[in-house]
Formats: C-alpha cells, sequence, structure tokens
C-alpha cells in the first residue's frame, strides 16, 4: 500500500465540511465529529461507515484515510499525545477494538455537544484550557472504548524507521545509518521514502529538525542559531532555507512575530 506520513507542527482543531483524504499517517491522536452527512474511514485495513453523531478516535500511526463523503460535517481534532501526558499510557499497549463510537454512547456521555465548544473556544482559550479540552474529550471517548491487544500495525519496519529518526535526527544522521541500525538495505530505506511516503529521507528529516526549532523558538528565549544547533542543522544557512520551506517565514520573523 502507498501512504503518505502527514506531519503538523500544531494542533489541527477545525470545523470542516471536508473530510475526504488519501492513506496516510501521522504522530497525533485524530478525533472526528460528524455532526452531519456521512462517509467511509478505512483504517488498518478494515472499512467503516460514518454517519452524523459518530466519532472517531484512531490511535498515532495508524494507517488511514476517508472516502464517499456525502454532505459531510466535522469537527477534526488532531494533536500529539504529549499534550496530554495523563493519558499517554493509554496508547502505548492497546487499540480499541474498532474506532468508531456509535451515536446511542456518544450522545449519552454529551460529546458532541462537546466538540462544538472545542471547537467555538479552543483558538481563543490559555494553553491550560486547550490542554484540559482535549484531556476532556479524549478521556470520554477512552472510556467509551472496547480495547484488545495491540496488534502489529501497518508496516512494522515502517514504524521502526519512523521512531529510529525520530530518535536520532539531532546529529548527523544518513541513510546507511539508518539501514544498518535496523538490518535492511539502503536501497530499501530509500525506497519506503520515495515510494510510499511520498517524500524524500533528506526532507523528512529536516521537517523533524524544523519542527523542534519551532518548538524552541515558541517556548524559549534562545537564539535562531541555538535553535538551529540543538535541533541538527549544520550550518544556519542551511536550517534558514529549510526554515523557510516549512514555515513560509525566516526563523527571525518567526520569532519575532511571536514576540509581537
Amino acid at each position: 500500500m502507498n501512504y503518505i506520513h502527514q506531519y503538523h507542527t500544531e494542533p489541527q482543531i477545525i470545523h470542516n465540511r471536508k473530510i475526504d483524504f488519501v492513506p496516510h499517517l501521522h504522530d497525533e491522536i485524530e478525533i472526528i465529529s460528524v455532526f452531519g452527512g456521512s462517509a467511509t474511514l478505512t483504517a488498518d485495513g478494515y472499512s467503516y461507515n460514518v454517519s452524523k453523531g459518530d466519532f472517531i478516535i484512531l490511535f498515532p500511526n495508524i494507517i488511514h484515510s476517508y472516502s464517499h463523503e456525502k454532505n459531510v460535517d466535522v469537527g477534526k481534532f488532531i494533536f500529539s499525545a504529549d499534550t496530554i501526558p495523563e493519558l499517554t499510557s493509554a496508547f502505548n499497549d492497546k487499540r480499541p477494538k474498532t474506532p468508531v463510537i456509535t451515536p446511542c454512547t456518544a450522545e449519552g456521555a454529551h460529546l458532541s455537544m462537546l466538540a462544538e465548544e472545542i471547537l467555538s473556544e479552543f483558538k481563543t482559550s490559555s494553553d491550560a484550557v486547550k490542554k484540559a479540552y482535549l484531556l476532556l474529550l479524549t478521556g470520554k471517548l477512552l472510556k467509551l472504548c472496547t480495547f484488545e491487544e495491540s496488534r502489529d500495525y501497518g508496516d512494522t519496519i515502517v514504524l521502526k524507521i519512523f521512531d529510529y529518526c525520530k530518535n536520532n535526527y539531532t546529529h548527523d544522521i544518513t541513510l546507511d545509518e539508518v539501514a544498518n541500525a535496523l538490518y535492511v538495505s539502503k536501497s530499501y530505506v530509500s525506497h519506503i521514502f520515495c515510494c510510499k511516503l511520498k517524500i524524500n529521507f533528506r526532507n523528512y528529516i529536516n521537517t523533524l529538525r524544523v519542527n523542534k526549532a519551532v518548538s524552541l523558538l515558541r517556548h524559549s528565549n534562545i537564539s535562531a542559531t541555538e535553535a538551529a544547533e540543538q535541533s541538527g542543522f549544520g550550518s544556519i544557512r542551511t536550517f534558514n532555507r529549510a526554515f523557510v520551506k516549512y514555515m513560509g517565514v525566516t526563523p527571525r520573523e518567526y520569532k519575532g512575530n511571536i514576540r509581537r
């Protein structure tokens, strides 16, 4: 199966009338509240029909797609598990038997009303309230799930490649290093990135580094040069070029925007 690795630098809390999307995976939790219409979810090789009142909860790194949407109206909540560390352990060893929570249980927990409130208030809320909203929504959904022991989700070697890159991107990581560490060929690793993930290895590493730099610039007082060094860039020139490519502004402009 060909799929893409989706990448976000911030939580995606969106009210939308479109859900159709090609097979993809990402490191974040994904929750969908279906306010109206219908669509087909495919996750881990199984298809599910979803309609008004349903909720979808997808754990990190599960390949999924949406199709056959009709008059759909949804709320999308995509965010890192690190945002709610109180529930991090829930995402490690088990998976829900089904990613879809039906209307009867969802309505009983007033989840649709909660989802609408979050969509309305999230952007203007403080960081503490944002965390509380996501913790409450996720906690209520997990309480309604029936779990099973974690299976081998997706392509195991792909997930191992992701994990290795995420743990080592701050140094001068190479395709050879990844291949040697995982006991596969360099050409195979390159094939995974180019043919399955639709991104080359160097660009993927740079997305990890830029995300790290964004977090450092946003949440600390370090300079752009220090952010470049700590996120793994070998030169400030390479850092600036990659940052502009993914963020649309230079690191200094980004830092200035935060201050303003």
